[in-house]
């Protein structure tokens, strides 16, 4: 946030701005103090360079009859995926490099 924050655009304030409110809201939610997970960039990020992310092919559903779990996504990585499968799940992410990413986009948007 610090080095967001430090490009000193209105660009760069409005997402410093956005994120810290999106984050205040998963930590009363959540009774954490972790920061929030950015989902978005991230699927975009993959899309721009998919070495930021590394996935697994494995079947993933939405569950609609589970009394505690209902619409929860739910991805079954205790049997290899069947031939047929064409979902992916995140796994692994360089954290460092989609924050580069992210930063270096920034600063190339216009004032």
């Amino acid at each position: 946030m610090a080095d967001i924050a430090a490009l000193n655009t209105p660009i760069s304030q409005f997402v410093v701005d956005s994120l810290s409110y999106y984050t205040a809201g998963y930590r009363q939610r959540n009774g954490t103090n972790e920061h929030a997970p950015v989902h978005d960039p991230c699927a975009v990020a993959y899309v721009i360079d998919p070495t930021l992310i590394t996935t697994q092919k494995a079947p993933v559903n939405i569950e609609l009859q589970g009394a505690l779990t209902t619409g929860m996504t739910v991805t079954d990585f205790r049997h290899p995926p069947a031939s047929d499968c064409h979902t992916q799940v995140a796994t692994r992410l360089d954290n460092a490099r989609l924050w580069e990413l992210f930063i270096d986009s920034l600063k190339r948007l216009p004032n």
